[in-house]
């Protein structure tokens, strides 16, 4: 059974209930009839959400495909905040007036309502919720499926790749009408000069008595001036829109050019309003529209005036095709309503007419630019639970066919922390330089995510000279230039000005879903653009997802989180706060599979009900994902023993910051406590290469590494140092025509320590030296316990013969009895028993922290908590099976702690018995011994310990921790043959959480 990155299948959830397959009925031309989705909407619009209630009223079940992590985005993605006050009657009457009403603020001008843009985002997946419309977020329509000029179903594209929905009904109601594009209908451009306009908002604005400003005509702008807006936090709130004529040649190219020029407009008019208008002399830039906004700008031929259904392909739906020149100025809510209405009625109305959504040999699957038949795409039928949804993987991409939108000497696919930062190094070295960016911004966690202040990390560097720049702008766009956080829309402006300038290309919303592979080399990707899938080509590729994904395309192989099962870092969404300038608060999501879009989306759904009604990030920032397997792979010995390597090109420094449970050995053992130890890691070019492919670098979260020692790489300054690093890396590539493996490493060096990346005595090969071991050992043999941690992150091969004949000579072999367990030796298990024995009544809570915290381990020597966790921890090591009886007298005296502490950090709501709880199921687990069935069975029915499954993942879910511990001890359970184990991992594979139900399955599958 395969592996799948779409919906719950992302890691095989379960047996036949998880993957039950269509049963399909024969007909002519063996057609499998499938009957699933109603109607799909796609484009989570205002429109779009207003059609897909009147179909839902309607009867029809009803699924909304929006590009976006958040709905209506005629206000919400282009910053338009505000309605006519002669409106809000009209818009209290539709199908959204209580969204919209308790959307609107307190504060109008000029004839016109403030709205909070938090507040209507909320809003509008509630009541589509409510009403049981279903929405998919983050993922591109792409094409549409036909059956006999019949419409059954979209193709669309995510981080998954790319997948058809069959459907009986789809309705168009994208930005640009590229559904009608796929499904070939004709359609005609509306001119050259289309309007656009972009939305800046700011507070600390003395309020004009006239809406509109004067404006420069060297920034060529519409009418010379800007329209001034109502903001809802205060009377200095208010929201700056301007326009420009926007010149294309054609639809394809419009979008990208109008939003490099409205962000470089945007800059420059923040400048000049500040500085030459006195009402803006004092103003604080908070954000900038995440997209501009534009007239229609293409007309759709052979559409019924009527039903808004297309002529030439049954079952498909257009939103504004039928308006003219003269109408497309003219947009109304109460228009968007009249057409909803009718959409809306009108689709749900042919769904039912329909019994049955047929998909088979005659099915063809339409791109826009291509037609072939469905079954060339190698469609494999799948089945997701959590949705009830029906879908089919696409494994095949018709590479030839698809068109070229760049060609360049490197291509970085991601432009968060490390990918941006490594498109500027690439342009400062004057090569071709292409970026894309799924999002509508640049900067990953530290802008668009909100995260914009630095926990720990190595500020030197390219860092270092970054933050100057991002200075600088916020000098330039803002009169705030107090705070020691940066300004998040100044960061973003920042990355996006740098590249520009030195002629780099930035494509916004596009997505990656499969790399161009030719043998071992990557040659580019495919991509999903609001146009359609696009080839983008390279010599040397750069993946900065932040999830590994061009790496798994390619066939390397992966780990999520944790090596052992699979266990993730929380994820973020950042809740907007205006203080002096607009600032993000870290919320913590729980566990998010960000390669999983309906468990992304679960993220989506959590964030909108955690966040404020003011405004909140667009951005899930997902700590930790995939982890590649790269030439070498950075451990957690290396950072325990702060190794060098010759190959260095980037430091991480921080202390561990772990947002969930720890997951290696040593950890157990407690020598990683939260929060209390910094450290400095030197980061190996090696780990950037992945395994047996070539002309492909990863950076950014996915690196090679085991998961506890990538977390002392992930902070924001190392992984930018990373990236421009890795920039300079592909540039010497390029310019020296050879592979990534073969370039000068001492070369990049010199330029790193230059830069001030990397410091001379980073750069070694030092590691153990044979002749330091024997005095380690001396050490410990004479009671030394601080010398034991740097034993266990010695080779094995070289340590263990040195401990063996230690054993059998000292006078007190304990501790060389906890080494030689360490390393899988049982020689001195009776003594680790008997010490035991000796401890096992001491009290069982971890030290807490003086806020309440669980410090997660210790600093110096083992408390008599932590003596104790170590002890369980290596009698499971070393499979000392004779251990049985203590280990299950310590569960029988085991329980939860008390209930999970309120902090929203993950790891701060552990109780304190977690770590115990944990160290005793997976070192019973490795013994499965059939007596510890008992004692595991009664701990689960201690309370606070059991019942953590979620049934349903889009309403609040229970405690991740929790359902994680009761998952752990299940796992034990069921490797000691207990029934009851075996039941609760069942239960676990239908969690609607894609990290605990892919545990889950595994260890009902693992051999």
């Amino acid at each position: 059974m395969k592996r799948r990155d779409f919906l719950v299948c992302a890691l095989s959830l379960a047996p036949a209930a998880s993957f039950s397959k269509q049963q399909s009925d024969r007909r002519n031309e063996n057609d499998a009839a499938i009957n699933q989705v109603d109607v799909i909407v796609a484009g989570g619009s205002i429109k779009g959400c207003m059609a897909a209630l009147q179909a839902a009223e309607s009867g029809a079940r009803v699924l909304v495909i929006e590009s976006r992590s958040y709905l209506g985005s005629e206000i919400t993605a282009a910053l338009r905040p505000w309605i006519q006050k002669e409106s809000v009657s009209a818009i209290a009457q539709s199908p959204l007036g209580d969204v919209f009403t308790s959307s609107l603020g307190d504060i109008g001008f000029n004839d016109e309502k403030s709205l909070r843009v938090g507040a209507l985002k909320k809003g509008l997946l509630r009541i589509l919720s409510e009403n049981g419309v279903q929405v998919l977020f983050q993922s591109q329509p792409a094409g549409v499926l036909i059956h006999q000029e019949e419409t059954v179903g979209l193709a669309v594209t995510n981080k998954a790749g790319l997948q058809a929905i069959p459907a009986k009904v789809v309705i168009d109601a994208t930005d640009n009408k590229c559904v009608s594009y796929f499904a070939g209908i004709k359609r005609r451009d509306m001119g050259f000069d289309i309007p656009v306009s972009r939305t800046l908002e700011f507070i600390n604005v003395n309020i004009p008595k006239e809406n509109t400003v004067s404006a420069s005509k060297v920034l060529g702008l519409q009418n010379n001036e800007v329209i001034v807006h109502p903001g809802s936090l205060d009377e200095s709130h208010c929201y700056v829109e301007f326009s420009f004529k926007g010149a294309v040649k054609t639809v394809n190219e419009g979008a990208m050019l109008w939003e490099r020029q409205a962000r470089l407009k945007s800059i420059r008019l923040c400048e000049y309003l500040i500085r030459s208008k006195k009402a803006f002399e004092k103003a604080v830039l908070l954000q900038t529209s995440p997209e501009v906004k534009h007239a229609p700008f293409v007309i759709i031929s052979g559409i019924d005036v009527n039903t808004h259904e297309s002529d030439s392909v049954k079952n498909l739906f257009v939103f504004n095709a039928v308006y003219n020149s003269r109408q497309r100025d003219k947009e109304s809510f109460e228009l968007w309503d009249r057409d909803a209405r009718r959409i809306g009625s009108f689709a749900a109305k042919r769904s039912k007419e329909i019994k049955n959504t047929i998909i088979g040999r005659r099915s063809v699957l339409s791109l826009g630019f291509y037609i072939d038949d469905f079954s060339s795409f190698k469609p494999q039928l799948e089945y997701d639970r959590r949705l009830d949804l029906s879908f089919y993987n696409l494994t095949d991409f018709p590479l030839k066919n698809i068109p070229v939108c760049d060609e360049s000497e490197v291509l970085i696919v991601g432009g968060g922390t490390s990918g941006a930062s490594a498109a500027i190094s690439a342009c400062e070295q004057s090569c071709k330089t292409t970026l894309i960016e799924p999002l509508s911004g640049l900067g990953g966690t530290g802008a668009i995510g909100g995260i914009n202040t630095y926990y720990h990390g190595y500020r030197g560097g390219f860092t270092a000279e970054l933050d100057k720049k991002v200075l600088a702008m916020n000098k330039r766009i803002s009169t705030e230039k107090t705070s020691p956080s940066w300004h998040i829309e100044a960061k973003m402006m920042t990355f996006f000005e740098e590249i520009v300038k030195m002629e780099g290309n930035v494509f916004f919303q596009t997505q990656a879903v499969n790399t161009i592979l030719e043998g071992r080399r990557v040659l580019g990707v495919v991509a999903s653009t609001p146009d359609g899938l696009r080839l983008f080509k390279a010599k040397v590729t750069i993946d900065a997802t932040g999830d590994g994904d061009l790496a798994a395309w390619s066939g390397v192989r992966t780990h999520m989180g944790s090596e052992t099962d699979g266990d993730l870092q929380t994820c973020n969404q950042c809740d907007w706060r205006v203080r002096r300038k607009m600032d993000g608060v870290n919320i913590d999501l729980a566990v998010v599979d960000n390669r999983d879009p309906i468990d992304r989306t679960r993220g989506y759904y959590t964030g909108h009900r955690k966040n404020s009604d003011y405004d909140f990030s667009p951005y899930i920032s997902v700590r930790e994902s995939r982890h590649i397997e790269g030439d070498y792979t950075l451990q957690i010995e290396d950072v325990m023993t702060q190794r060098r390597f010759d190959d260095a090109i980037a430091i991480g420094k921080t202390d561990f910051d772990r947002h969930g449970m720890q997951s290696s050995p040593l950890a157990r053992l407690g020598y990683l406590p939260y929060h209390c130890d910094e450290k400095i890691v030197r980061i190996p070019y090696r780990v950037c290469l992945p395994k047996n492919v070539d002309c492909l670098f990863v950076i950014g979260k996915a690196f090679s590494a085991q998961s506890d020692a990538f977390c002392f790489m992930r902070m924001q300054p190392d992984l930018q140092n990373m990236g421009c690093a890795i920039g300079l890396a592909a540039s010497m590539a390029v310019k020296n025509d050879c592979p990534i493996r073969d370039i000068d490493i001492k070369v990049l060096q010199a330029q790193l320590q230059n830069m001030k990346i990397i410091r001379e005595d980073d750069i070694s090969d030092e590691n153990y030296s044979i002749q330091s071991l024997p005095r380690l050992v001396r050490s410990l043999q004479q009671g030394d316990e601080t010398m034991l941690l740097d034993i266990l992150c010695a080779p094995k091969n070289e340590i263990l013969p040195l401990l063996k004949e230690a054993f059998t000579s000292a006078r007190d072999h304990a501790l060389i009895a906890m080494a030689l367990a360490w390393f899988g030796s049982d020689m001195g298990a009776d003594v680790l028993i008997d010490e035991l024995k000796t401890l096992k009544d001491a009290p069982q809570e971890s030290e807490l922290y003086s806020d309440g915290r669980p410090s997660g381990g210790f600093v110096g020597i083992p408390s008599t908590y932590w003596k104790v966790n170590q002890l369980i921890v290596l009698l499971g090591q070393a499979k000392a099976a004779r251990a049985i009886d203590v280990l299950c007298e310590i569960v029988n005296n085991t329980d939860a702690g008390g209930l999970p502490q309120p902090h929203e950090r993950l790891h701060w709501r552990r109780v304190p018995n977690y770590d115990r709880i944990i160290s005793l199921a997976e070192t019973l687990e490795k013994l499965a011994d059939k007596k510890a069935i008992g004692p595991l069975e009664s701990l689960l029915k201690k309370p606070y310990l059991s019942g953590h499954v979620s049934k349903n993942g889009f309403v609040s879910p229970p405690n991740y921790s929790s359902a994680y511990l009761e998952l752990i001890i299940a796992r034990a359970l069921a490797k000691c043959g207990s029934h009851v184990g075996f039941q609760i991992l069942e239960e676990y594979t239908k969690d609607q959480r894609t990290v605990l139900s892919a545990h889950a399955y595994r260890a009902l599958h693992e051999k």
